[in-house]
């Protein structure tokens, strides 16, 4: 007996991509997409009749205007040596606006729309240098910034019915450096191994590696491979200011992803390569994994960080050359990903309890013809 809504998604997304060779070693490149979109949906009122839930009356508007683009300077000044000068510009604007009296939290009244706007601008270099035959060395380096301006932050009062909002600007500086060397140090041992230094204006300096070596087993080609490596991860501008309200509220006290992973596996080949299988088992580490947690108000989700956590699993796949045309490949992989150690905690996931949104088993098959 409701009205209906027509809700619908509407989206026009324009791109390119155009490069010249203006001589022999020397050439440009450029990438651009834009997307304008717009959602109107009904959302679910779990407020005013909660526990149950009806359809809102009104829907809510989303318009999306996102522009990523890539501009590229290719120079090979000597044979066995190529720089890579780009220039990477992304620029994103949303505008939601729930016109329903459904605040949740807030004294009956509609929430102002949510305006967000991030700009992110990128210079980078990357140099190839061919040092020695089967040495490759890679250099690069990079300049990032980003800016983040959101209406959506806010403040409760202490009996969390009234709400002051208010505009939030927040910029923030990344600069890199890392060095990776590509080696084959015989017909049968291959090495990656990198560096990586970040220096973050909000979180500090953190230095990150990698090494992975591979051996094919004469007479039967089995490829024996693993690896290990450290990571960083800063919390993104959103996951720091942006709130979706009454549902969700942003953390300004997030610590930044830091962790530590290793993995072990093989690959072996058949009758000249025409069928290939494989296993490999991988553990990652984890300290101060962000990920969705209840707040300190009922109902109200935002994000936290697990004080540790882990991930391990196996991936296994099987391909098979049918003939010239077809091609067929299965993967499966498991994996448990669980928070390890969190103290005080009051709301999943907890010390011992699985990660949302991790899926246990995956699995695909796949199928190409020519």
């Amino acid at each position: 007996g409701e009205k209906r809504n027509n809700d619908f998604y509407d989206n026009w997304t324009y791109s390119t991509k155009l490069g010249a060779k203006l001589s022999d070693n020397l050439a440009v490149n450029v990438v651009g997409r834009y997307t304008d979109s717009e959602l109107r949906l009904t959302n679910d009122d779990f407020v005013d009749f909660f526990p149950m839930s009806f359809a809102e009356p009104i829907q809510t508007t989303q318009r999306n205007h996102q522009f990523y683009g890539r501009g590229e300077v290719v120079w090979s000044p000597v044979t066995g040596f190529t720089n890579f000068f780009g220039v990477n510009y992304a620029n994103a604007w949303s505008w939601t606006f729930d016109p329903n009296m459904d605040t949740g939290l807030v004294s009956p009244a509609v929430l102002p729309p949510n305006v967000n706007l991030g700009t992110r601008l990128k210079f980078d270099y990357r140099g190839e240098l061919q040092v020695a035959p089967g040495q490759l060395l890679v250099i690069g380096a990079e300049d990032q910034n980003e800016t983040l301006r959101t209406n959506s932050s806010s403040t409760f009062d202490s009996t969390f019915t009234n709400e002051t909002f208010f505009i939030t600007n927040a910029e923030r500086r990344n600069d890199a450096g890392w060095l990776e060397l590509q080696s084959q140090l015989t017909k049968q041992f291959y090495l990656v191994t990198n560096v990586r230094y970040d220096a973050n204006e909000v979180f500090g300096d953190h230095t990150t590696f990698r090494i992975a070596p591979v051996y094919l087993v004469p007479g039967t080609n089995t490829k024996l491979k693993g690896s290990y490596g450290t990571g960083f991860k800063a919390p993104s501008l959103e996951d720091l200011f942006v709130n979706f309200l009454p549902f969700f509220v942003a953390n300004a006290n997030l610590k930044p992803e830091e962790s530590a992973g290793w993995d072990l596996g093989f690959e072996q080949p058949i009758a000249n390569d025409r069928f290939r299988f494989g296993s490999t088992y991988f553990r990652n580490d984890i300290k101060n994994l962000i990920a969705v947690v209840e707040s300190t108000t009922p109902g109200v989700e935002t994000l936290g960080n697990i004080n540790t956590a882990s991930t391990f699993g196996f991936e296994n796949f099987a391909a098979w050359q049918v003939n010239s045309r077809l091609n067929l490949r299965a993967d499966y992989t498991y994996t448990v990903a669980k928070a390890d150690s969190t103290p005080g905690c009051t709301s999943p996931p907890c010390s011992g309890q699985q990660l949302l949104r991790r899926p246990k088993n995956k699995a695909s098959l796949t199928a190409n013809w020519q």
